[in-house]
């Protein structure tokens, strides 16, 4: 699944405006030379890494792992599954 920041964007945005009682965690910065960062694996690698982490602070949220929203943006390509892991009973994401 291929997800291009302005996603996310639209996501933090939708859940920010549509549920203002709960606190939503902070995407990582836009950084302005992002057309060069592009080409700069570490770049690439970093903000994975942190988007990772906002979307799984949604996914562990009682209440907003299930709103329409982030189901929305999660079956985008209808190639999501959602599962627990064992144990832990945590939402996460395996992309495919």
């Amino acid at each position: 699944v291929v997800f291009r920041f302005n996603d996310f964007e639209w996501l933090y945005a939708q859940l920010v405006e549509k549920y203002p009682c709960c606190v939503i965690p902070p995407l990582p910065e836009k950084n302005m030379l992002a057309n060069f960062n592009q080409e700069n694996p570490d770049f690439i690698e970093d903000r994975r890494i942190r988007l990772t982490s906002f979307l799984n602070k949604i996914l562990k949220h009682r209440y907003l792992r299930y709103t329409p929203e982030v189901m929305s943006f999660l079956l985008k390509n209808d190639t999501v599954h959602i599962h627990f892991e064992q144990g832990e009973k945590i939402l996460t994401t395996r992309y495919h």
